[in-house]
Order: structure tokens, then sequence, then C-alpha cells
């Protein structure tokens, strides 16, 4: 039964992850790129023209990897950036990209920040710890890189991209966490990361965070099972269980790290922001770890938007329905007031809705959204099968 296990994740590894990847890399990027030809027509969550004000500069490479690279948004009516805001995209680990979710931060660029959009490799083709690797990459190259030499910024990431910030900010913050993290590494990658230097992190946002591998594989079925897979697919199936490993989630890190009544210094962390939909099968991640770092006395705040389902805030407003569209509102103000509370430059709170466009229904999304929820797992189970078929007929 377990070789029988074994074979069914290397395929679901090698064939479903490549075909979801692969539907990410070609007909949803590039329909997302057609659809943003006609941006005069699209609007953002602020009212507003959704790139009115905002200049984008795409694939900026940090690495030498083909998915180290950045898209940049930067304000065209501000002639100081308040702050930068460093944001990296959630996937599970293993898919989506940079292109998909820049149209929801315009908002914010208007409000006078410079965004990155970071992409880094994928699972599992790069397995743990090196997506973590490459998002310190990047943080050193905007540090040290003559262009931008940038002291200090905000980290947010959704759903797993959360999980990666919140770890990367770790290893950055504490010098313990980043020596026992260069220990998995080669002794070449170890050496060329003691060299890194960081900007500081002035606060981290978890949106629908994957942040928790014990609570999130704890959640009925299906949704447990997929969780559980896709934690087996940022690590590695043949590690043992009890093999030292640096910690996969923060939830982890929290525990190994942490003071837990046993005398253990505190880590140093900025203040984080939880923002999570209460129908969000990650609710409970973020609320683990919320209270989790609440209990140990870390700077914190936790907004849940009852209607909210996951990936209710990655999506450009204009594709947004029903349960989406409503949270992703007032998650957009809870997020700017947080970072206006956390920046050096602060101004009102209140995000203003001085736009004059109304928020439609873009039936592009739904093509785009087709792809990935219809035309992808149609390709998925009929693949197989059509190798099945042509296998039987030359053999037949």
């Amino acid at each position: 039964m377990s070789i029988f296990i074994q074979i069914m994740r290397r395929f679901i590894e090698h064939w479903v992850l490549n075909v979801i990847q692969f539907f990410f890399n070609y007909p949803v990027y590039y329909l997302k790129r057609i659809w943003n030809y006609d941006d005069v027509h699209h609007t953002s969550i602020d009212q507003y023209q959704s790139m009115q004000h905002c200049k984008l500069t795409r694939s900026i490479p940090y690495g030498s990897h083909p998915r180290e690279k950045f898209h940049l948004l930067e304000p065209t009516q501000h002639t100081k950036i308040r702050g930068n805001l460093f944001y990296v995209h959630g996937g599970g680990f293993v898919t989506s990209c940079r292109e998909m979710y820049y149209n929801s931060f315009t908002y914010l660029c208007r409000r006078g920040y410079r965004v990155f959009i970071v992409d880094y490799p994928l699972s599992p083709q790069s397995r743990h710890p090196y997506p973590t690797l490459s998002i310190l990459r990047c943080l050193n190259y905007l540090r040290s890189n003559t262009k931008w030499k940038i002291k200090e910024l905000h980290m947010i990431g959704d759903s797993a991209g959360a999980n990666l910030i919140l770890l990367s900010t770790s290893i950055i913050q504490n010098s313990n966490i980043q020596l026992h993290f260069q220990r998995f590494l080669s002794s070449k990658e170890s050496a060329t990361m003691s060299k890194y230097i960081y900007p500081k992190i002035m606060s981290c946002v978890s949106i629908y965070g994957m942040i928790s591998k014990k609570i999130g594989s704890q959640a009925s079925f299906p949704m447990g099972l997929g969780f559980s897979f896709l934690w087996q697919c940022i690590t590695n199936y043949n590690n043992d269980d009890d093999a030292e490993i640096f910690p996969v989630s923060f939830d982890d890190v929290l525990e190994s790290f942490s003071s837990s009544g046993n005398g253990d210094a505190k880590m140093n962390f900025p203040p984080v922001q939880f923002l999570v939909g209460g129908q969000d099968p990650l609710l409970q991640d973020s609320l683990f770890v919320y209270n989790k770092m609440k209990s140990n006395h870390y700077t914190t705040n936790l907004q849940v938007y009852q209607d909210g389902f996951h990936g209710f805030f990655g999506v450009p407003p204009d594709w947004q329905l029903g349960r989406w569209k409503l949270a992703c509102r007032p998650c957009s103000e809870d997020m700017y007031a947080f970072l206006n509370t956390h920046t050096i430059e602060p101004r009102s709170t209140k995000i203003s809705l001085m736009g004059q466009r109304t928020i439609g229904n873009d039936w592009f999304g739904v093509i785009v959204i087709s792809q990935l929820v219809i035309v992808m797992p149609f390709v998925i189970v009929c693949g197989p099968l059509l190798l099945c078929w042509l296998v039987w007929y030359v053999v037949g």
C-alpha cells in the first residue's frame, strides 16, 4: 500500500503540479497581460482607474533563477516615497505568479507607497528552504544594489506567501535563527548568505496565511488532505519525520524559538497584522498563530471578515463576486490603516474614496478564472486517460 501511495504522490507531483504551473506560466499569465492593455476600463478598490497615477515596471531580475524576478509599482504623483511594500504571492508554494496580483496594490501606490511584487522558485522543483532563501536574496538585492538602497520596508504575503515573509522576517531579525537556517544550506550558499544585508522590517501583514502545518492538516476532508499534500511538496517525501530540518511553517518557528516559560529569550519581531476571511479554510491557521503570538506578547492584531473566502484580496476587484468583493474593501482599508500606523510619515488612515468609478463585473476575469477551474482540471484528468488510450491503441 505504501508503494502505491508513493507512486500516486509522484504522479501528482510530476503531472498535476506541472500542469498547474504551466497554466499560470502561460495561459493565465498572458491572458492577464491582454487584460491590462484595456486598463482604462478597469477599476481599483478605491474607485480609481486601476493603474491611474501608477507606473509599472515588469520582470526585474534579482537572482539567477528564472523565477527570481519582481514587478515594481511606483507612484507618479508623489515626489517622495512614503514607504516600501514587499509582497510575496501565495499558491500553495507550487504555483501562481507576480502578474496576477499587482492590481490589488495600486490603491496603496496612489497613497505614496512603492510596491515590489516578488516571484520565487516553486516546489516541488525548489523545495524548502530554497524559496525562503530566494526571498532573502531579493531583500539583500534591494538593500545592497546601488539603484535601490532600500533601508526599510513592510512585508506582505498571502496564503503560502504569508508563511514565506514571516519565516524570512524571523531569520533577518534574529541572528540565532539565521545561523540555524544556514546550517541547512550548502557551504557555498551559507557563505554567500553570511554577506547579505537587509532592509529594516517595519511590519508584516499576513493575508489568509498558510502558516501552521499542524492546524492546516487538521482541516476537514478534502481540505485537510490537500493542505497535507502541499506541505509535503515544499519539503521532501524522503525526509524522516524525526529528521532535523529548519522549521517549514512559521508556527514551528514560534514554537522553537519563542519564549514558552522555560526562560528562553523572546524572538525579535516587528508588528504583525493578520487578515483572514470567516469562511476561509485557513481561518484556524491565522487564529492559532495570532493567539500564540499574542500570548507571547508580540505586537499583533487580527481582522476577520465574516463574508470572506480564500483569495478575496489578490485578484483584480473587477473579477470579484459575492463574498470576495464584500471582504476586499474592508480588508484594503484595514491594511492601509495598519501600514499607515507603522509608516514614518503617516497620513489620514481613512482611504479617500474620491474616485467616481463603480467596481463592476468584468467578464474577461471569467475567462481567466475558467482556465483554472474548468480547462486546467479537464487537462489534468483527460491527459492520463488519453495517454492510456494511446498505449492501448499502439499495443492493440
